[in-house]
């Protein structure tokens, strides 16, 4: 019984693994006519909030400052986001999104909501709700 429930939880993670995976690489696809990957997008969308700091972006991303420093040099070069020392830190460095980021994230948000209609198209109001519900209670246990 108890070698049951662990290969049960064994098919669910791998299942929960390929779905994650599968919809990263769909998401990637559908974004590649816009030339902006997922973590742009994302950070796009934290900064269309609150400018943000480079540790800040870090953290919220679940990445290193040392990686997103890369992909912040990257979206700087596209004309999406632009950074500057704080006044009070020089240590400190503030990012902002542009005019363009606003632009690349509002093309964005249009595709993951296409993209999010037509993969969770087959799924009812209430499983939906069950969905999220389950999402929520396996985050804040993994928190």
């Amino acid at each position: 019984m108890i070698e049951e429930k662990c290969t049960n939880l064994m098919d669910i993670w791998h299942m929960f693994i390929r779905v994650f995976n599968l919809s990263k690489k769909k998401m990637g696809e559908s974004l590649s006519h816009i030339s902006a990957k997922p973590i742009e997008v994302r950070i796009l969308y934290l900064l269309s909030e609150d400018e943000s700091t480079v540790n800040k972006l870090a953290e919220l991303t679940d990445v290193t400052p040392a990686w997103i420093t890369g992909t912040l040099d990257e979206m700087e070069s596209q004309g999406l986001i632009v950074r500057s020392r704080s006044g009070e830190d020089r240590r400190v460095v503030n990012v902002h999104i542009t005019e363009k980021g606003i632009e690349v994230l509002n093309e964005s948000q249009k595709v993951y909501l296409d993209f999010l209609k037509r993969s969770l198209s087959s799924l009812t109001d209430s499983e939906l709700d069950e969905f999220r519900r389950i999402l929520k209670k396996i985050e804040e246990t993994l928190q």
